[in-house]
């Protein structure tokens, strides 16, 4: 995901008495809203928990610049597997690492920093869990760059909170949130017929269900060359 700082706190964070992540604005890769969505771009869709993170150092221009980004590796533990595509490329481990948004740093100094954000995402937060729709990606290389192999989520609506086995209860933008307080979110931007909306406040069941009365769809073709570079030979 392209992350874009916008510079401003939500309006979720705010009833929850907590505006201390600054968010931004991602560019998906791939469509990941609907249940077709994940039935069609997703290897794997299963319940997670963050139980672990490490701070990813800052790169060397970042640092000469004196000001950029602190991404973070969590290490997700892998629970129940809602649905699986046939044609995964290969299974699921029990426990996987994948690189998340930190923090801004600036001044300088690298201890001058606040935590960041999507908008309408998770952070993907220690001690909390999540419903993932998961792809594995091959490595992907451009000049001077390389993206590594790995787990990767399609987009910012392809991870739900999913605190106390209820859809919309955890963690969202960096607040902690009721499945109450998700519903009355969604009223108030609709985003009917997304996974999300059809199964907030609901177990993993409904989710399941969700996915298993879906018919995948067609890639569309915008999104075939989503990918940073070319294979890496």
């Amino acid at each position: 995901m392209t992350f874009l700082l916008i510079g401003h706190h939500s309006e979720r964070a705010a009833a929850a008495g907590a505006s201390h992540v600054q968010l931004g604005s991602g560019a998906d890769r791939l469509p990941n809203e609907t249940a077709a969505d994940w039935t069609t771009y997703a290897d794997y869709i299963a319940v997670v928990t963050i139980s672990a993170e490490r701070e990813l150092p800052p790169t060397d221009t970042e640092l000469g610049q004196g000001q950029g980004m602190i991404l973070r590796s969590v290490t997700l533990d892998v629970g129940n597997v809602l649905w699986s595509k046939t044609s995964a490329p290969r299974d699921l481990p029990a426990k996987f690492e994948q690189t998340a948004i930190g923090w801004k740093f600036g001044n300088g100094d690298v201890n001058d920093r606040q935590e960041l954000g999507i908008t309408d995402a998770s952070r993907m937060e220690v001690g909390h869990t999540y419903i993932m729709a998961l792809e594995w990606t091959d490595a992907r290389c451009s000049p001077g760059d390389k993206v590594p192999a790995g787990w990767r989520g399609l987009g910012a609506a392809s991870t739900l909170p999913y605190d106390d086995e209820i859809v919309g209860q955890g963690e969202m933008e960096g607040t902690v949130q009721a499945a109450t307080q998700a519903r009355t979110t969604l009223s108030s931007a609709p985003m009917d017929g997304t996974v999300y909306a059809l199964t907030v406040g609901k177990s993993a069941y409904a989710v399941q269900n969700l996915l298993n009365s879906s018919k995948p769809e067609a890639p569309r073709q915008s999104f075939a060359a989503n990918s940073a570079g070319e294979p890496c030979s």
